[in-house]
């Protein structure tokens, strides 16, 4: 199963569209993961075309018209379990860009910590790609006690949109039991 994972599309309010060569990437995608910043829901409905969207919002997507997404939650695609979370709140404060990385265990991890493990934890916010590997111990209600998960994945996909960085996205692929990941680069298209 290929996973394609977008965030910070910022389209309409920063940029007009979603640039070509991203929506050729997006050819034969199983599913699209959108991780906030979404801004119209347009984008949404127009993603769908390709393959089905699950998404989050981020903090440009809250009080948008259209826009009634959670700000987390957990999809379960090709047998994972997927976190997804935009990463600009730790504690209820809100995370810059520039702290997102600083404070990825507050931001991005430990939202998904009282659960059943994630094998995957994708988010957006930063507009900057990356792929990481984590050991975390996931602390589910009940008897069993904290579940320690090493190697769990936690990708950015950047933003396809950025306009002095190079922009991204992402692609998860599920096979029975394989998760690869990968970053694709782009030209950036220049901002609206």
């Amino acid at each position: 199963m290929r996973v394609a994972v977008l965030g910070d599309t910022h389209v309409p309010s920063d940029y007009p569209a979603i640039p070509a060569p991203v929506l050729e990437a997006l050819a034969g995608s199983d599913a699209i993961l959108h991780c906030g910043d979404i801004v119209h829901p347009g984008v949404l409905e127009f993603l769908s075309a390709y393959a089905p969207v699950w998404a989050i919002a981020g903090n440009h997507d809250r009080g948008k018209p259209g826009i009634h997404l959670p700000r987390r939650r957990v999809v379960e695609l090709g047998g994972r379990r997927i976190g997804m979370i935009h990463g600009d709140e730790a504690g209820g404060v809100h995370v810059t860009k520039s702290m997102v990385i600083e404070l990825l265990h507050q931001a991005v991890l430990e939202p998904f910590i009282a659960e059943e493990p994630c094998d995957c934890i994708v988010f957006g916010h930063t507009h900057k790609p990356m792929m990481d590997v984590y050991r975390v111990a996931f602390e589910p209600r009940g008897p069993e006690g904290p579940r320690v998960k090493h190697n769990v994945l936690l990708l950015n996909p950047g933003s396809p949109n950025s306009q002095t960085r190079v922009a991204s996205m992402g692609f998860l692929d599920l096979a029975e039991g394989e998760l690869r990941a990968e970053i694709r680069l782009f030209q950036p298209p220049g901002r609206k």
